[in-house]
C-alpha cells in the first residue's frame, strides 16, 4: 500500500509542480525584482564554473558585485569561461567590472588535499558567504581517483561533502545570511 500510494502521489505532484505547465503556473508568483541584488562586498564560490548552469550562476553572481571563485578542474576550460563571462558581463551592461573580482581556482574536488588547500587559502581572506556545489560527472566507465574512490562517487558526493564540511566554519563566521547551495544530477 505505501508504495504504491508514493507513486500516485508522486505522479500527481509530478505532473502539477515539475512540467512545463506547472512551471507556468509557479512563474506567473515570481518576483523578478527579487533577483535584483546587490552583491557588493560578498565572496561566493563555484564549484564546475566552466560550463553550464555552473558558468552561469558564477555570471550572475559576478553581475550583481560578488568576487567569485570559480572552481575548475581544468585550467585550460575555466580560464575560458572566466574570459566569456567578462566579455558577455562587460557587453551587456556596457561597464568595466573589476576582473580581479572574478577568480579561477583550479580546483578538483575529487582530491580532498586540494581541497582542503583551497578553503585553507579562503580562509586567510576571512570570509565566504555563499557556496554553490554544482560540480558532477556521470561517467559510464569505471575510473578510480588518487585516493581509489569511483570518480562519480568521488565528485558529486565525496567530494561535495568533504568541502561543504570544510567551509563551515567559514561560512558561519561570515554571518546569519551566508548560504550553500547544491544541485545533484
Amino acid at each position: 500500500m505505501g508504495t504504491y500510494y508514493r507513486y500516485v502521489t508522486w505522479t500527481f505532484f509530478g505532473l502539477k509542480d515539475y512540467t512545463r505547465r506547472g512551471y507556468e503556473n509557479h512563474s506567473k508568483n515570481y518576483d523578478n525584482e527579487a533577483l535584483n541584488v546587490d552583491l557588493t562586498g560578498k565572496i561566493a564560490v563555484v564549484t564546475g564554473a566552466n560550463a553550464g548552469l555552473g558558468k552561469y550562476v558564477a555570471s550572475e553572481l559576478f553581475k550583481r558585485g560578488a568576487t567569485v571563485h570559480m572552481l575548475c578542474r581544468n585550467e585550460i576550460k575555466g580560464e575560458q569561461a572566466r574570459q566569456d563571462i567578462l566579455s558577455q558581463v562587460s557587453t551587456e551592461n556596457q561597464k568595466e567590472f573589476d576582473e580581479n573580482l572574478l577568480k579561477l581556482q583550479k580546483v578538483d574536488i575529487s582530491d580532498l588535499k586540494r581541497v582542503k588547500e583551497f578553503v585553507n587559502k579562503l580562509d586567510q581572506e576571512g570570509y565566504c558567504h555563499i557556496l554553490i556545489n554544482n560540480a558532477g560527472v556521470m561517467n559510464n566507465e569505471r575510473k578510480l581517483t588518487n585516493y581509489n574512490v569511483e570518480t562519480n562517487f568521488a565528485i558529486n558526493t565525496l567530494g561535495t561533502y568533504f568541502l561543504t564540511k570544510q567551509m563551515i566554519p567559514l561560512l558561519q563566521k561570515s554571518g546569519p545570511g551566508s548560504r550553500v547551495v547544491c544541485k545533484y544530477i
